[in-house]
């Protein structure tokens, strides 16, 4: 509306489109539309702030040295809570409790444990023999560890279950 705006002589223009019904109304969404984009609405501020405070407690936790993302997936899953409680029970070492979700996620339980009891004699082992003194390997060594000689005995182990006589050389 061209000249001086006011508030009153907008209503009027208004009026005068809507006589010859030049306007068209504007959409009100039935009560049942109403409630359910109110409803997605609070969900994605629930999302939001849940996220955000997963972020936090990840920054918190990197901060205190902390890399717990690198052995669980989900810091707010069941095994991200479980090495929680366990560090705010004081206990000062998680790595067999990393090594033993990593490993109960793909099996039982009971033989995730004797896995990790395992581990841990054979660094007994090791450190008993070897008269040396121990090194923390940290948290994510599971996660970035160098796998090629597991993976050539697995292959070379696939190759012999087929009836072939596996002989390895290395390459030139």
């Amino acid at each position: 509306m061209p000249g001086r705006k006011t508030d009153m002589a907008d209503a009027a223009w208004l009026s005068e489109l809507l006589e010859p019904g030049l306007l068209r109304g504007s959409f009100v969404p039935p009560p049942a539309i109403r409630q359910l984009r109110d409803l997605t609405r609070c969900r994605k501020r629930l999302i939001q702030a849940h996220t955000s405070e997963c972020q936090r407690i990840q920054k918190t936790l990197e901060d205190a040295g902390i890399k717990l993302d690198s052995v669980a997936s989900d810091v707010l899953g069941v095994s991200g809570r479980a090495m929680l409680r366990a560090l705010a029970d004081g206990q000062r070492d998680i790595d067999p409790a990393a090594q033993c979700w990593r490993l109960a996620r793909r099996i039982d339980k009971k033989k995730a444990v004797v896995a990790v009891d395992h581990s841990i004699l054979v660094i007994c082992w090791h450190l008993l023999d070897g008269d040396c003194d121990y090194q923390n390997l940290g948290g994510d060594w599971f996660v970035h560890r160098n796998d090629r000689d597991r993976h050539k005995a697995h292959l070379v182990k696939q190759l012999q279950a087929l009836g072939y006589s596996v002989t390895l050389q290395r390459a030139a």
